[in-house]
C-alpha cells in the first residue's frame, strides 16, 4: 500500500493528544516532507528516519514521500514521532504487513542512526491516554520503569527497529505484548494505601528545599502548592508526605494539590 495510519501522542503538559502520522508514497521527484505544525527537531526527523531504516536492514523508499501530523491545528515537538514515522514507512512500503491491527497500536521514541529506540520525555502520560483509549504501546527500554505506575497497560518493550520490525513481520506483536501492571502494590505510589505505605521521603534524591518544604507542612498542618514543570520528583514527594503524615497521628495530614 501507498498510505499508512500510525498512531502516537504529542505532550501538551501533562495531556497526551493523539496524533495520527499519516504516510503516503507518491510519484514524482525524490523528496521527503513533513507537514502538520511540526517543530524543528521534527522536521530533522527525516535523517534520523532515513537513516535508521538504512541500518535496521529495510530499504528507504525512492519515492516521494509525504508525512501528515494530524491534527494539524495541534503543535509538535520533539523526537517522539521518529519511531511512527519510521513504521509508517516501512508499511506504506510493504516492508512490514499492513494486517496488522495498527489502529490499537501506538509507537513512541526517539530514533539513532543506527536503529537503536531513545527514551522520550512524557511516556507516562502518554501511556495513560493509550491505556484509557484500549491501546497498546511499543516503547524503547529507558522508559520501561514509568510503566508500573500505569496499571493494566500492555505494552511491547524493544529498543532496536530490527526486533520491533521482525515481531510486525511475523504478526506476533499482539502476542508478544506484556503486562505493564505492577506485580506488588509498593512500586506504584497511587494505587492503595499499602503503596503509600510503602515509600519514604529519605528515597527522594536531592531536592533538599522541596523536602524541608514537606517537613514544614507536615508539622504546621498547612496547605502545599507545588508548581513547576512535570517531573517524577514532584508525585512521589507528595505520596512521600502522605505516607509520614499518616505515620505521624499526632499532625494533621498536608492538603497536597
Amino acid at each position: 500500500m501507498s498510505v499508512a495510519r500510525i498512531l502516537c501522542r504529542a505532550q501538551v503538559g501533562l495531556i497526551a493528544p493523539r496524533v495520527d502520522v499519516e504516510v503516503h508514497l507518491g510519484a514524482g521527484l525524490r523528496c521527503f516532507n513533513i507537514v502538520g505544525l511540526p517543530a524543528t527537531e521534527v522536521k530533522e526527523s527525516k535523517e534520523r528516519v532515513r537513516a535508521a531504516l538504512a541500518n535496521s536492514g529495510f530499504e528507504f523508499p525512492t519515492a516521494r514521500i509525504t508525512i501528515n501530523l494530524a491534527p494539524a491545528e495541534l503543535p509538535k515537538d520533539g523526537g517522539r514521532f521518529d519511531f511512527a514515522i519510521t513504521i509508517g514507512v516501512s508499511v506504506a512500503s510493504e516492508q512490514v504487513s499492513s494486517r496488522l491491527a495498527l489502529d490499537t497500536l501506538e509507537f513512541y521514541g526517539e530514533r539513532g542512526l543506527s536503529g537503536d529506540r531513545r527514551p522520550i520525555r512524557g511516556a507516562l502520560p502518554a501511556a495513560a491516554a493509550a491505556t484509557a483509549d484500549g491501546h497498546r504501546v511499543v516503547l524503547p527500554f529507558g522508559n520501561h520503569h514509568e510503566l508500573t505506575w500505569c496499571p493494566n497497560l500492555e505494552a511491547v518493550i524493544a529498543d532496536s527497529l530490527r526486533s520491533v520490525g521482525e515481531k510486525l513481520v511475523a504478526k506476533e506483536i499482539h502476542r508478544s505484548a506484556i503486562s505493564a501492571s505492577p506485580s506488588n502494590s509498593s512500586s506504584t505510589a497511587f494505587c492503595g494505601d499499602s503503596a503509600i505505605e510503602g515509600l519514604r521521603l529519605s528515597e527522594v534524591y536531592g531536592q533538599p528545599r522541596g523536602k524541608r518544604a514537606l517537613e514544614l507542612t507536615n508539622a504546621g498542618g498547612h496547605s502545599l502548592f507545588m508548581v513547576g514543570p512535570p517531573d517524577m520528583e514532584r508525585p512521589c514527594s507528595r505520596s512521600d508526605c502522605h505516607g509520614y503524615c499518616r505515620r505521624s497521628p499526632a499532625t494533621r495530614p498536608s492538603k497536597s494539590r
